[in-house]
């Protein structure tokens, strides 16, 4: 069953087929505006920084607020869109301005994590961020993959679906740990930033820890965790200072230089 059930919405719906981002960002702002958050506490609002920083820059295409009755305000959402017919690695640059704002967001305010929206045309995605991850986690559709139009849903046939996680988004302000059971996406090696952008935040993001590699010896039921190379006790510091070797057999045999053996002496 369409959702597209409204001559305003199909309106909307129809020039996000074929118009630029202005028109996404015009379609979902009514489709939030209407259908989720419509109460005097919600502020959906366009062209807005990721930051209070008065010399910030940058600009989201959508921003959502939460205001409440003490005049204390929680950014519940950033959504930043594109055309439906932008090329490929367009939407690598969508998602990427959406990873860079959420960065900057948490850094600036301390708070862990905060909700994403990436948009093409009437298609979407919905993300987490937590402060010093990587990179977002796809909270739905869940695939892991990036820049690719078919694991974005579509508001025309999937539109309940996307409203029921929009209102999960709503009744829970910040992802929790359950959001962050699945592991983030891989970074795009490549993506640019318009005008007026930068992702210096991202510089701040500490690297990964170095993976350890598990190993079995011959005829052994039991892994071992093996080390990074530089860590204490290696091979690669057992063999630079010349204490010792790892054989195939995973034994360490000591160098003695010329010993030999006075058995019977």
């Amino acid at each position: 069953m369409s959702q597209i059930n409204t001559p305003p919405l199909k309106n909307l719906w129809e020039q996000a087929q074929s118009k630029p981002k202005w028109a996404a960002t015009k379609f979902w702002s009514y489709v939030f505006k209407q259908n989720v958050f419509r109460s005097r506490h919600w502020v959906v609002a366009s062209y807005q920084p990721p930051t209070e920083d008065d010399s910030e820059l940058r600009r989201l295409d959508v921003v959502v607020t939460n205001i409440d009755d003490n005049g204390s305000s929680t950014t519940l959402l950033f959504m930043q869109a594109k055309g439906a017919n932008i090329a490929l690695d367009r939407i690598d640059d969508v998602e990427y301005q959406a990873f860079t704002a959420c960065c900057a967001h948490l850094y600036n305010t301390g708070r862990p994590a905060v909700w994403a929206m990436t948009c093409v045309g009437s298609k979407t995605r919905l993300w987490a961020y937590k402060l010093n991850d990587d990179y977002m986690t796809p909270f739905w559709p869940l695939e892991d993959e990036l820049s690719t139009r078919s694991k974005y849903a579509e508001y025309s046939t999937q539109g309940q679906e996307i409203l029921r996680k929009l209102n999960f988004i709503k009744d829970n302000p910040t992802p929790d740990s359950d959001v962050f059971q699945t592991p983030p996406s891989t970074r795009p090696a490549f993506a640019s930033l318009p005008p007026g952008w930068h992702d210096n935040e991202v510089a701040l993001i500490p690297p990964p820890p170095k993976p350890s590699q598990v190993y079995s010896g011959p005829g052994s039921s039991s892994s071992v965790q093996k080390p990074p190379n530089d860590a204490p006790g290696s091979r690669f510091q057992l063999e630079s200072t010349n204490q010792g070797l790892i054989v195939d057999n995973g034994a360490l045999e000591a160098d003695v230089d010329k010993y030999e053996d006075n058995r019977g002496m």
